[in-house]
């Protein structure tokens, strides 16, 4: 049966709906290899933890007994599987402009209390369409022998199950019953292929965006059923009664989770400001308290000698006659100039790259 599903693992992981987490991957690509989902391989018997079965009694490292286990109802089965997936069919049809309603109460006319999981009110096929969707175990005992060999006989199990229940009671108040039925594999029946087609094509557009439509959601709903297997099976783990309790959901131990890597920085970190790996400089940093005059562009008289590295400063520009003694690094501030021809009162006005007036002494 995992034959039948190419979406799974052809997902690209551009969005949340086409995401599996680390743990729940390698829990799935597990059961695609057909591997233990455990990496305990001791002799010790191991035992489900909510029946308490053993091995050999229903039992298996496989997670199949994980998704079968009713003992308490298997609420992990109905909530991150069923009701999510049916979730996806609502979204695509609502996508399509359908009017289309989940969990309607009091469909039916007669009194069988029975809820569907969603109703398609006035469809083309001349009355409601009412859907009910049901997850099928391949390793269920009672079909695993020709799931093995017959593809999507447990999701033509489970739609006959459901025809069973619900297809009498819905023709008897003239409407139409779909089953949908899917397998843990992320294979789905025919009539669910089918309808995915219908809605496809009330999208309208070229062939090729009927593909891409198609594609897309065949992949939403194989993640998410993906994921809604692993779920289960990483709550319901067996576990081991030697001593290796508790065993962890993991085959491949050796793959470590994916770390991101860091984002590349321009300069080393502030615990070694020694160095300044582009210019290959070391940082000049001056006081707060510090004001910072700037130099003339052509040498004067009464101009001091500067350092190299002082004309060297990107934004410089402060051409003026006659400047006191500077330090070295006062003109090593990016970003200031000052005015020719203006003076105030407190004396020369300067401007830095923000813009910024300053009278007298311009700060860097």
């Amino acid at each position: 049966s995992f034959r039948q599903d190419s979406h799974t693992f052809s997902a690209m992981p551009t969005s949340p709906d086409l995401t599996l987490s680390s743990d729940y991957f390698t829990i799935s690509v597990s059961r695609r290899l057909l591997l233990k989902i455990t990496t305990c391989n001791c002799e010790a018997s191991k035992i489900c933890v909510v029946c308490n079965k053993s091995v050999g009694c229903g039992v298996d490292e496989w997670g199949d007994h994980s998704l079968l286990c009713m003992k308490d109802s298997n609420a992990g089965r109905r909530v991150d599987w069923h009701d999510e997936n049916y979730r996806i069919w609502l979204r695509v049809f609502k996508r399509v402009g359908w009017d289309a309603k989940a969990e309607v109460s009091n469909h039916l006319l007669c009194d069988s209390n029975k809820r569907p999981d969603i109703v398609i009110f006035k469809s083309l096929m001349g009355g409601d369409i009412v859907i009910d969707y049901i997850t099928c175990v391949v390793g269920k005992s009672d079909v695993v022998e020709l799931a093995a060999t017959t593809p999507l006989h447990a999701a033509d199990a489970g739609a006959t199950t459901k025809c069973n229940n619900w297809e009498h009671l819905v023709q008897l108040q003239g409407d139409t019953f779909l089953p949908l039925a899917a397998e843990d594999t992320g294979a789905l029946h025919e009539e669910a292929v089918d309808l995915l087609t219908s809605a496809a094509s009330a999208t309208g557009g070229t062939a090729g965006e009927r593909q891409a439509f198609l594609t897309y959601w065949r992949q939403v709903m194989a993640i998410t059923t993906a994921r809604g297997v692993a779920k289960v099976i990483k709550q319901r783990v067996p576990a081991c009664t030697g001593a290796h309790w508790p065993v962890q959901p993991h085959h491949f131990q050796h793959v470590q989770d994916a770390v991101v890597p860091p984002q590349p920085r321009q300069h080393l970190p502030m615990r070694q400001p020694q160095i300044c790996m582009p210019c290959n400089q070391n940082p000049l940093v001056a006081d707060s308290d510090v004001r910072v005059r700037v130099c003339p562009d052509t040498p004067d008289p009464d101009f001091p000698d500067l350092p190299d590295c002082a004309l060297t400063a990107p934004g410089v520009y402060a051409p003026g006659p006659v400047f006191p003694d500077l330090p070295d690094w006062a003109l090593t501030a990016p970003g200031v100039w000052r005015l020719p021809d203006s003076s105030v009162a407190a004396g020369d006005l300067y401007m830095n790259d923000d813009e910024v007036f300053a009278g007298g002494r311009a700060s860097g």
